[in-house]
């Protein structure tokens, strides 16, 4: 079998431009009714996912915020049961936020009962504004609770008077 191939000839035909298959537009053909619609698009969709962020955003801020609070509560409910002052235990709880405002109590009413004997009990309560935008547009007050059984040296400074009243 013998393929004779003209190279000359594909060689101008190739230097001219035709190589048999037309070349593919650099860009489609737009109708004029299409100009601009994807600025338009993405002129839409960019406040709608820059607002989406920010809500993600605010809600992992409150999701952070309420955990602080949590260990707030339980931070304070440890050191009043504890015995400790009052100024100690604000300390404690400001040291991990300052925004927050603690209640501490400690009555002759807050007896539990268990296996070793009856016990008494601190109840301390944290609270703060939700952060950011969430917290001012709405006024949430993120809370916690906590409860510790007051601790033997502590319980003898409680019944002479030494109770911890919250704000």
């Amino acid at each position: 079998m013998n393929a004779h191939v003209n190279l000359g000839a594909l060689w101008r035909a190739y230097s001219a431009g035709k190589t048999g298959a037309e070349p593919a537009p650099s860009t489609p053909h737009k109708s004029p009714a299409e100009e601009g619609v994807i600025t338009a698009e993405f002129a839409v969709a960019l406040p709608a996912v820059t607002v989406v962020l920010a809500l993600c955003l605010g809600a992992a801020s409150t999701g952070v915020a309420q955990l602080k609070v949590e260990e707030s509560a339980r931070t304070a409910a440890r050191a009043a049961a504890r015995g400790d002052s009052e100024a100690q235990i604000r300390s404690a709880v400001s040291r991990i936020d300052p925004a927050q405002s603690v209640q501490i109590s400690v009555s002759p009413d807050d007896v539990v009962v268990t296996e070793a004997g009856r016990a008494r009990e601190v109840h301390v309560r944290v609270s703060r504004p939700a952060p950011g935008v969430i917290g001012s547009a709405t006024g949430w007050v993120l809370r916690a609770d906590a409860h510790a059984r007051v601790e033997a040296g502590a319980e003898n400074d409680a019944e002479n008077g030494a109770g911890h009243e919250g704000e």
